[in-house]
């Protein structure tokens, strides 16, 4: 099993899974493969899902790096999801205050969720919206 793949579903919309504790030894190998998965990807993401469920920990280290992942992603027109987060990981996330950049709308609680969340067609000037 890879521990980092990324598919794109559909035209716009880019999972990606990260089969590993995400700590400091590996933050910042994991951002650089997620930009440069974003960058070569044609038509360009509006929409990033980073499937968590295989996350079994975060240290401090990679807490901070998601909210700079957000943060970069943002800049450059694509909105990340997080979903299938642990229990743990998500508190744990909370308590960084990665959260706070991320947004806690942007944490759901499935894969169904998050793909429901993707509108093909762009509703707002990032190109993304949450569905009514």
């Amino acid at each position: 099993m890879r521990i980092f793949s990324t598919t794109t579903v559909v035209p716009g919309l880019m999972l990606c899974r990260f089969s590993s504790g995400l700590n400091y030894e590996n933050a910042e190998i994991f951002l650089q493969m997620v930009l440069a998965a974003i960058r070569e990807e044609r038509p360009s993401p509006r929409l990033l899902i980073l499937r968590c469920a295989f996350i079994d920990s975060v240290d401090y280290i990679a807490a901070r790096m998601l909210a700079e992942l957000s943060d970069r992603l943002r800049s450059e027109g694509v909105s990340l999801l997080l979903c299938e987060c642990s229990p743990q990981v998500r508190k744990f996330l909370s308590e960084c205050e990665a959260l706070e950049t991320i947004g806690l709308e942007n944490v759901l609680t499935s894969i169904e969720a998050a793909m429901a969340a993707f509108s093909p067609e762009p509703m707002s000037s990032d190109g993304f919206a949450l569905k009514p």
